[in-house]
């Protein structure tokens, strides 16, 4: 399974930030907002990772990436999309990366924060069968993709921004997709607003019977990061979490958990940090080794 990352929205509710840089090169507590979608398929074994991302945030991008590339041997490929016309149009850039395989569809800006979360995709990608979707409950459905699916997980719709929904269950930024996903695509027309929806692809395999949808826990935080406010919140959000759950987000401790470094490679790599925050991050690697 391949790893595609969307990346290239324009942000402009996060002006003037977003002026010197794409949203998900902005912090999130004390990492880029990248690195969290980024240390989830690490931590799946997913080392095969595309990110498509704006011409302005390329070369941040291969500054950024550049020792975990060559530490832990990563083939992540940047792909320049500078044009916003959907997220199905922006996933379809992956299109000759992906090839033939399987993929996971993660948005740059989706934060989901859950220690439990990796085995639940794990076991989503070991029984992947056409297109599974990730859905969480929230009190306002009507601002979202609206899931409607069965006992069985079953997906039988998905509609986007419903006056009237028929579930509380919404559409994630996070999605499994089969090898056929890019011939789907090339049959998706615009939508009304011009744009190649990716509620479009989805509802190709509802057609087909092969589309299943995964409700994440209810203790699953799920960040807000469309405005300067949402983003100081979730920032906040995240220190606590880390006060009591170890670092999260790192892609140092993704690799070493995923098999992808090794201790002194892991030292390595977190040796330009101050001494406070490197001793965080081995913190949190014992408390790993005392849960084995």
């Amino acid at each position: 399974m391949k790893g595609v990352i969307l990346t290239a929205g324009k942000a402009k509710r996060l002006r003037p930030a977003t002026i010197a840089v794409g949203k998900v090169c902005l912090p999130i507590y004390d990492k880029p907002m990248i690195f969290y979608p980024l240390s989830l398929l690490l931590e799946l074994g997913i080392d095969d990772i595309c990110i498509i991302c704006s011409s302005k945030d390329k070369p941040i991008f291969e500054n950024m990436l550049k020792p975990f590339k060559k530490v832990a041997n990563l083939n992540i490929k940047l792909i320049e999309e500078n044009r916003t016309l959907g997220t199905a149009f922006a996933f379809n850039s992956a299109s000759d990366f992906c090839k033939n395989d399987d993929s996971i569809l993660i948005f740059g800006d989706n934060l989901l924060v859950d220690t439990n979360l990796t085995l639940k995709l794990k076991k989503a990608k070991k029984e992947l069968k056409g297109a599974t979707i990730f859905g969480k409950e929230v009190e306002n459905p009507s601002s979202f993709g609206v899931i409607e699916k069965d006992s069985s997980n079953k997906l039988i719709s998905i509609k986007e921004k419903p006056l009237h929904p028929k579930s509380n269950l919404v559409l994630t930024g996070l999605m499994m997709f089969d090898n056929t996903a890019f011939d789907k695509i090339k049959n998706i027309k615009p939508s009304i607003r011009g744009e190649y929806e990716i509620t479009d692809l989805i509802n190709m395999y509802i057609k087909e019977n092969i589309a299943s949808a995964e409700e994440l826990n209810s203790n699953c935080i799920w960040l807000d990061t469309g405005t300067h406010d949402s983003m100081l919140k979730a920032s906040q959000i995240i220190r606590d979490y880390q006060k009591e759950n170890g670092i999260y987000g790192s892609l140092e401790v993704a690799l070493y958990r995923s098999n992808k470094i090794n201790k002194q490679q892991f030292n390595k790599l977190i040796s330009i940090y101050n001494t406070e925050y490197q001793e965080k991050l081995i913190e949190t690697l014992e408390e790993d080794e005392k849960q084995v």
